[in-house]
């Protein structure tokens, strides 16, 4: 978007707002510019091996930054695609899930964790009675979570 023009918010003419683009040609040609350099950036197929998640980025939106940022290497293999998530995406649980069988493709792979981030927020909002703890914080000795800390606290 040209730095002259702010975003249509459908509160003015829009024929007016329009008129104010220098020409659809420049913005074609900006748009390109800017997306064909992200493109250029990946050539070699292994190179998707160095997208990682981030220490606070949470598990759905890894998968949408790695879905985006694979799309730009055409060519690879399902094989080196999904071997490179199940590294990358830095979660044990999950990872236990995938090695209990192996998905085959990415879109199964995908459907699991979506799969698995909707158990782990079921299994976030059970409310435990008063006083109870859950079987993993009498293993570990104490409470797993923000919630039933609160219960030890007295919150």
């Amino acid at each position: 978007m040209s730095a002259n023009v702010k975003l249509y918010d459908g509160m003015t003419d829009l024929e007016d707002h329009l008129s104010r683009i220098d020409g659809w040609a420049e913005l074609r040609d900006q748009l390109t510019s800017r997306f064909s350099r992200r493109k250029a950036c990946f050539k070699d197929p292994t190179e998707i091996t160095k997208i990682v998640r981030k220490a606070n980025e949470t598990l759905v939106a890894f998968k949408e930054r790695w879905i985006v940022e694979t799309s730009f290497n055409v060519g690879v293999p399902e094989v080196i695609k999904i071997s490179s998530f199940m590294d990358a995406h830095k979660c044990p649980k999950l990872s236990k899930r995938y090695s209990d069988k192996v998905p085959k493709m990415v879109d199964e792979m995908m459907v699991r964790l979506d799969d698995f981030v909707r158990s782990e927020e079921a299994f976030a909002n059970i409310e435990l009675p008063k006083g109870e703890m859950s079987e993993a914080s009498k293993k570990l000795g104490g409470p797993v979570s923000i919630r039933e800390n609160r219960f030890h606290m007295g919150g």
